[in-house]
């Protein structure tokens, strides 16, 4: 039995969710694997995005929350997941907030 992976999404929004599902299942040769939007979380799109917000100021919080010392980062990173694809635009270069 092939073993079935568990990749998660921390994108800006809905439509990268969909464009980066789509090319993983192809990289993976659509075997079985589980999809999960982790940031924004899918439920909340279309609003405030959830507690982090949305965009990619939301996956910058995302990503300093597990970074953190005793953050989501052992728990949630390293146990539920084999693949994380994280995606911001490379249009975020220029923003001040984002060059630290």
């Amino acid at each position: 039995m092939p073993k079935i992976s568990r990749v998660g999404y921390v994108v800006e929004g809905p439509t990268d969710y969909i464009v980066l599902d789509e090319i993983v299942a192809r990289l993976l040769g659509h075997e079985d694997y589980v999809p999960t939007p982790i940031q924004p979380l899918i439920g909340n799109i279309g609003g405030d995005n959830g507690p982090l917000g949305g965009g990619w100021r939301g996956v910058l919080r995302w990503c300093n929350l597990i970074g953190e010392d005793g953050g989501l980062g052992s728990s949630l990173v390293e146990s539920n997941f084999d693949i994380i694809v994280i995606h911001i635009d490379a249009e975020v270069a220029a923003e001040n907030e984002y060059a630290y």
